[in-house]
């Protein structure tokens, strides 16, 4: 079985360098566009070109976001699923045998915010719109998070019989023996708590 989930992929608002849009960019975007601003070492650094575009804006009080959707993550998830039975009458004897085998694969490029946002909540006039009439943002966020790639296995066996001594008296019993392995990461890139 296959699970696959593109989230928010901007199709719209994207092309355009920031720096065309009067941001100061870490790196030089004047072959882009004649009116470039001037880049800076504090300048905004985009981290995914091929999405950039209008900036990401959020009035967080009156729930109104514009710009490039910061929000794209990517994940596919593939399940592999095995399951054998086998089953036999011997006599007064029902007997059956089986096993399971399971293996999930998990690949994710999770939500980032690759060139930035502008969020405004009015901390300075008590209005996130008048705020971002003047240009006083609250916050500016920016981040990148590597791809990770979570794992897991099971497997199972089971033996199992039913006796029937008697028309009137029955007796089932059996085994099952199973392994369920804790997720996993495929690099070894799992978050850990080190007591001390």
């Amino acid at each position: 079985m296959r699970y696959a989930n593109n989230i928010g992929q901007p199709n719209g608002g994207v092309g355009t360098p920031l720096a065309c849009r009067s941001f100061v960019t870490a790196i030089d975007e004047s072959s882009k566009c004649p009116d470039a601003t001037p880049s800076g070492p504090t300048g905004i650094y985009p981290l995914d070109p091929s999405i950039e575009g209008i900036e990401n804006v959020s009035l967080q009080n009156m729930g109104i976001t514009i710009g490039t959707d910061i929000t794209n993550a990517v994940q596919r998830q593939n399940s592999f699923h095995w399951t054998d039975n086998f089953a036999k009458v011997v006599g007064t004897h029902t007997l059956k045998f089986g096993s399971e085998v399971h293996f999930d694969q998990v690949n994710e490029t999770p939500n980032d915010t690759f060139n930035g946002s502008f969020q405004f909540n009015g901390s300075e006039t008590g209005s996130d719109y008048a705020d971002y009439l003047i240009g006083v943002a609250s916050t500016y966020v920016q981040a990148d998070q590597g791809r990770f790639y979570p794992r897991d296995r099971y497997v199972g066996f089971f033996a199992q019989d039913t006796w029937r001594l008697r028309p009137s008296f029955t007796i089932n019993y059996g085994l099952r023996w199973d392994i369920i392995s804790p997720w996993y990461e495929k690099y070894n890139q799992l978050q850990s708590l080190v007591i001390g």
